[in-house]
């Protein structure tokens, strides 16, 4: 079991955007713990007033989750946001604070947030108004991710997509146009390369996104940002933010993401801890890190979310 000592207690709070939502997501942790709770119900208070739709009864209303796929944007992208911010504040409530945060993709509006260089009004409006933009102006598109060497596979797939991500040696993700998704399974199947279909209609972190740049940004240059109290990890950058500007915010999900990158300068002294919904981060960063005992997961997709947040300091060596 490892422990952090008072002279290493370095803590990265990381938080990760579209695809990966679900279904009745952080339900036990909504019934187990309290700030969660009360922190989730206030955010879909804002919600209703913003938009007139309630994230809480679309996450956990079983016929409401029935009706539909756990893609529609204009309520995935708020619910991410939402449950990441209540995953953080619970963790903070226990007493567990973060040396620095991590944001990839929309993980970067939460990332500010618990950073304090935004407030939470104005990262979940901006989430709303974000995925407005994108709904409106860019064509059906989606990302696939794939389960082999990049080096290998990337040059073979370029013409048909863009890189929207590179998590490791061995896992990429290609967002696409909806044909041009078709080519890169039929690529796929040919090779007998494993790869799984994210949950979410647009091609984010490529060119075909570009037609709602120009409507968020002019939301962005709205918002009222702080500076940091603690230091922001920049996934587009793949290094430490040097100052928050309101364009961070469409850069973050329109430029690849380097996640592998982004930790090298952190390393494996750090104690990481994966807000967002399925702990994908966190199988990510155990491939990364010389030390994948030093990650863990708040949330799983399987519903065995960590109740105890008080543990999270001693993470098993599993």
């Amino acid at each position: 079991m490892i422990r952090v000592n008072d002279d290493e207690n370095d803590i990265t709070f990381v938080f990760a955007g579209q695809g990966s939502q679900h279904g009745m997501m952080a339900y036990a942790l909504y019934g187990a713990n309290r700030v969660f709770r009360e922190t989730l119900r206030e955010l879909d208070t804002m919600m209703i007033d913003l938009t007139g739709q309630s994230v809480i009864s679309a996450m956990y209303d079983p016929p409401a989750r029935a009706a539909a796929p756990w893609d529609d944007l204009s309520t995935t992208h708020p619910a991410i946001f939402m449950v990441e911010y209540a995953v953080a504040r619970a963790v903070m409530a226990e007493g567990i604070l973060p040396s620095r945060v991590l944001g990839t993709s929309l993980g970067a509006f939460a990332a500010a947030v618990v950073a304090g260089a935004m407030s939470v009004e104005t990262g979940l409006e901006a989430t709303i108004q974000q995925a407005a933009a994108i709904e409106a102006c860019c064509p059906p598109g989606g990302m696939v991710a794939v389960l082999a060497r990049a080096d290998e596979w990337i040059p073979r797939l370029a013409e048909m997509g863009e890189v929207a991500a590179l998590n490791f040696d061995t896992h990429f993700v290609m967002a696409a146009p909806d044909e041009g998704l078709r080519e890169i399974e039929a690529c796929l199947v040919a090779g007998r390369v494993g790869f799984q279909h994210l949950p979410v209609r647009h091609a984010f972190h490529s060119r075909w996104i570009d037609p709602a740049a120009d409507v968020f940004l002019a939301y962005c240059s709205t918002m009222e940002l702080s500076v940091p109290r603690i230091p922001i990890l920049c996934c587009e950058r793949a290094a430490p933010l040097p100052r928050v500007d309101t364009a961070h915010f469409w850069r973050v999900v329109r430029q690849p993401i380097r996640l592998a990158e982004t930790v090298e300068g952190v390393g494996g002294r750090s104690l990481y801890l994966d807000m967002e919904p399925s702990g994908t981060l966190a199988t990510f960063l155990r491939y990364i890190l010389p030390e994948p005992r030093r990650v863990k997961a708040v949330l799983s997709r399987l519903g065995r979310d960590e109740v105890e947040l008080g543990r999270l300091r001693t993470p098993s060596g599993c």
